[in-house]
């Protein structure tokens, strides 16, 4: 199959007939070391599109470099974060077409170095905030701070380089006044800046609340899939939380398809599984993490 080349600084038309159909193309930078922006843009101003990239091949919705973040939007959009010079190929997905076919324009930019948004809106001065930072061209050791309307800069306590679009910068809130603050970065001395990017608010601390989604009825000795949605309702970072998972009749857990069931009893006598998740951001960030069963049936 022929892959039509979609070339730095310019744009491509073209048409989702079919929801669900992919249509690719292919990029390459003029040269390594570059931020790529591609940007997808639909002439309708409702439905979902996605756009995944793939390094030397052509990606899937399973198998992919990068893919765009915008969830149930038209527009679609995905950054190659310092480019080699290979061919990068594109994958573009029209998730739904409420108005039938849809014309659309695609077009690949090169980045310079900004400061593009803030992954978090707002945090509470009651604790620790980490805030994403998306932006181009950063670099290890750059750093990061807040300033309001008194004018004094709170410097983030850690800056972690996730790549070249992505910082993690971690900030002590306590004690801030509520208010707009400016968001900036230094790189080799030379600042980017949002003004008026990220809201201190006064509220609670991060808490952790977990709901657990299954079939209401299930036969014995059948497999099935145990959703544990959990979500940070608070307003500063939560770290490491650990969910217990107990079956006091006795159902058989794994995480992952290739292992295999097993059990583990508490002291209360239930049988109970240790989940590690990570750190959580405040707001109403929520993930899922899914675990196959197997109901045992009723035992004691």
């Amino acid at each position: 199959m022929k892959v039509p080349e979609l070339r730095i600084g310019e744009s491509v038309a073209g048409i989702f007939e079919t929801s669900g159909k992919p249509i690719f193309f292919k990029v390459r930078p003029p040269e390594a070391g570059e931020d790529i922006l591609i940007a997808l843009d639909r002439m309708d101003p409702a439905g979902w599109s996605e756009a995944f990239v793939g390094c030397e091949r052509a990606p899937t919705e399973q198998d992919f470099c990068m893919r765009s973040q915008e969830w149930n939007e038209p527009h679609a959009t995905v950054t190659i974060p310092n480019a080699s010079f290979q061919w990068y190929y594109l994958e573009l997905l029209a998730r739904s077409l409420p108005g039938g076919q849809a014309a659309f324009t695609l077009r690949a930019d090169i980045l310079e170095y900004s400061l593009s948004s803030v992954g978090l809106k707002k945090g509470s001065n009651a604790g620790y905030v980490t805030l994403p930072l998306y932006g181009a061209k950063f670099r290890p050791g750059m750093k990061a701070w807040l300033v309001g309307t008194d004018s004094v800069r709170h410097e983030a306590l850690m800056v972690i380089f996730g790549d070249s679009t992505t910082l993690y910068a971690l900030f002590d809130l306590r004690g801030m006044a509520p208010g707009l603050y400016d968001v900036y970065v230094e790189r080799n001395g030379v600042e980017r800046a949002l003004t008026k990017a990220f809201e201190i608010v006064s509220g609670t601390a991060g808490q952790l609340e977990t709901r657990v989604l299954m079939p209401e009825r299930v036969r014995v000795g059948r497999q099935f899939t145990v959703w544990i949605e959990y979500v940070n309702t608070g307003g500063t970072d939560l770290v490491a939380p650990i969910i217990s998972v107990e079956s006091p009749t006795g159902a058989q857990l794994k995480l992952r398809p290739e292992e295999e069931f097993w059990i583990a009893r508490s002291s209360s006598g239930r049988f109970q599984w240790w989940v590690f998740l990570g750190s959580l951001g405040p707001g109403n960030q929520a993930e899922f993490l899914s675990m196959s069963c197997r109901w045992r049936g009723i035992t004691g």
